[in-house]
């Protein structure tokens, strides 16, 4: 899931909005043509919205693909990994609910409650294979 959210979310890298009316088209301009300088490096906004953009694409990405790579190890490296998944998600999805607009904190949020519910049913799976021992112990 967080590897379809990764891509989803690089979609938006690629697209041009269109502007409605001339402030919307003189707002791109302002935010691409403007630069200030951040520790001596000139950055436009723009290019910070981009770089911040590409970094929750990379980030979620990268922790779907992570988690993927290790699906078959121990369980306890595996509950570690969805421990820092589902705090990253956590995160992400408050910074959405005070800066974002509502499809990008419904996509967060529902990754984070497929990640509970998977938590739910691992630790229902395992007292299953505990109970399973106990009794034919």
């Amino acid at each position: 899931m967080l590897v379809l959210l990764g891509l989803v979310h690089s979609l938006s890298l690629f697209q041009i909005p269109v502007p409605a009316n001339d402030t919307e088209r003189q707002l791109p301009g302002l935010m691409a043509n403007y630069r200030f300088s951040l520790m001596g490096s000139l950055r436009s906004m723009a290019d910070l919205l981009q770089g911040f953009s590409a970094s929750f694409a990379l980030a979620a990405f990268y922790l779907g693909v992570l988690s993927l790579l290790l699906r078959r190890e121990r369980a306890e490296l595996l509950k570690r990994v969805a421990l820092v998944d589902t705090f990253w998600l956590a995160a992400m999805t408050a910074v959405s609910l005070h800066y974002f607009f509502a499809p990008h904190v419904v996509s967060c949020g529902r990754v984070v409650d497929l990640w509970a519910g998977l938590a739910k049913a691992a630790r229902r799976r395992e007292q299953l294979s505990d109970m399973v021992a106990a009794a034919e112990s």
